[in-house]
């Protein structure tokens, strides 16, 4: 008996090993041996995708990639074109982040995916981004002549605050750069949140020294970068090792906290509170500075502020 059923068996593996069941049941996945997608695009840009594969079986691969944005020439072949986004609008864009997949399948079960992600960013952004953080003023001409002049500027990638002192001058709003952009020199524009016209003038940049030169009043501004937008305090700030920030006001201190020393020196404070959320790169909270250091100064005794500053 047991040899009729051995003979059954090796007569019907020639048929099992032909259909497609016993195929999937031996079937190896491809694998991906090379995948070419840049990590960094400009808005715009044409560029090629290309994925190498090998199949232990010799099974018939094909392939299907998708993109979360822009527009892919064929998504079926192992080399595709892809057409970046168009830069969506004429303000500046902060850069957008676009998903790569590609599937491969040899037809009878076997597969492998990978994705993977592509920065799309503008050049003007590249630049400004660059220019993130704070400035003194190291010198300034007039017409030619050296002028004695206090200032600091500060520049996020599409805002600045340029600051004054002795001159009671302060200035916020928004900046971009006019075409052709580049690192090292090109135009500026100006768009003060006075609602006055914008106001163009021209840029020189080592990355760490910024010469700013305005042709229409025939003065230029040499500013020091003096620190990254994470290093910023605020101005008039002074720190020692062991203490936190006091922001010198005319006669009363106002205190800096942060989140380890709210409980004990606002909700234990002997005298009421006041807790201004603030950042070094808001230009209203920087205007409302010398208000609260007057109210401070008048109100001596009654109330204290408290400064808690966000600078990301």
């Amino acid at each position: 008996m047991r040899m009729k059923y051995s003979v059954a068996i090796f007569l019907l593996l020639p048929i099992f090993n032909g259909c497609s069941e016993y195929q999937k049941l031996t079937n190896d996945p491809p694998t991906i041996t090379s995948i070419n997608v840049p990590s960094e695009v400009l808005f715009g840009d044409i560029v090629t995708f290309s994925v190498r594969a090998v199949d232990p079986n010799d099974d018939e691969l094909t392939y299907l990639w998708n993109v979360s944005a822009g527009q892919l020439s064929s998504d079926s072949h192992l080399e595709v074109q892809w057409t970046a986004p168009e830069l969506p609008t004429e303000v500046l864009t902060i850069p957008l982040s676009v998903t790569v997949d590609v599937y491969i399948d040899d037809g009878i079960g076997g597969n492998i995916s990978r994705s993977l992600e592509v920065r799309v960013s503008s050049k003007e952004y590249n630049i400004t981004n660059k220019f993130i953080g704070e400035y003194t003023l190291v010198r300034t001409l007039s017409e030619g002549e050296h002028v004695e002049k206090v200032g600091i500027m500060r520049l996020t990638s599409s805002t600045f605050i340029r600051e004054f002192p002795d001159d009671g001058i302060f200035l916020s709003g928004l900046y971009r750069l006019i075409e052709p952009y580049d690192y090292s020199n090109g135009t500026i524009q100006w768009i003060a949140d006075t609602g006055n016209n914008p106001i163009d003038s021209t840029y020189t940049w080592n990355g760490k020294q910024l010469v700013i030169t305005f042709p229409n009043t025939s003065s230029q501004y040499v500013y020091l970068k003096t620190g990254t937008i994470d290093e910023l305090i605020p101005v008039n700030t002074k720190h020692t090792d062991n203490e936190e920030p006091i922001i010198q006001g005319n006669e009363e201190p106002i205190i800096s906290i942060n989140d380890a020393t709210f409980n004990e020196k606002v909700l234990k404070a002997e005298l009421p509170v006041v807790v201004e959320f603030m950042a070094d790169w808001c230009p209203f909270c920087l205007q409302m500075k010398p208000i609260l250091e007057d109210v401070v100064s008048e109100q001596k005794g009654r109330f204290t502020i408290a400064k808690l500053y966000h600078l990301k």
